[in-house]
């Protein structure tokens, strides 16, 4: 959405700007969980950034940035929707074993998300970063959540989409 508003942006494959957006998010993000910025603030960091990088010359850069960091949240909150399959799968795994969710996310953000897509009764435990003080990949965070499943790593499989915070943290937890 933010890309099809800013004729900047269609100048860039799709690929490029999500990599640079991603790379942003991720050190953006890091100001979020150790509190020195609100989420909205850390929004509105990577869209300034993000059009610096992209348009430097962009202009009454302020709104731009404002309007594109709340075009994304509003398109970003009407698209959350659950994978086909997720339901059942879930369902079936939640009556033979103990489910957690660990996120760097915030607390509030993910018990909305768990709650608007209807999740939150398949979820044991939400072990955050912020509750924490454990940023993945740091192993601390997946022991806090073996700790509160009551199991051992070795009983554990972690299911993940980023290599470096999911897979190798885990790892290192055992």
């Amino acid at each position: 959405a933010v890309c099809q508003a800013y004729p900047c942006f269609q100048q860039r494959s799709i690929e490029e700007l999500f990599a640079d957006y991603t790379r942003l998010l991720d050190e953006v993000h890091l100001r979020v969980l150790e509190g020195s910025l609100s989420i909205d603030e850390a929004r509105r960091e990577r869209f300034h950034r993000f059009f610096l990088l992209h348009s430097p010359e962009t202009e009454d850069l302020l709104n731009a940035v404002e309007h594109a960091a709340n075009l994304h949240r509003e398109t970003y909150q009407a698209s959350r929707q659950i994978v086909a399959g997720v339901v059942p799968l879930l369902e079936y795994l939640h009556s033979k074993v103990k489910i957690a969710i660990v996120t760097n996310n915030l607390q509030a953000e993910q018990v909305e998300k768990l709650h608007y897509l209807k999740l939150d009764h398949l979820v044991d435990e939400l072990v955050t970063s912020e509750e924490t003080g454990f940023i993945k990949p740091d192993p601390g965070i997946f022991r806090v959540a073996l700790q509160r499943l009551g199991c051992r790593a070795e009983e554990a499989i972690m299911l993940g989409d980023a290599w470096k915070s999911d897979v190798l943290g885990a790892t290192q937890a055992g």
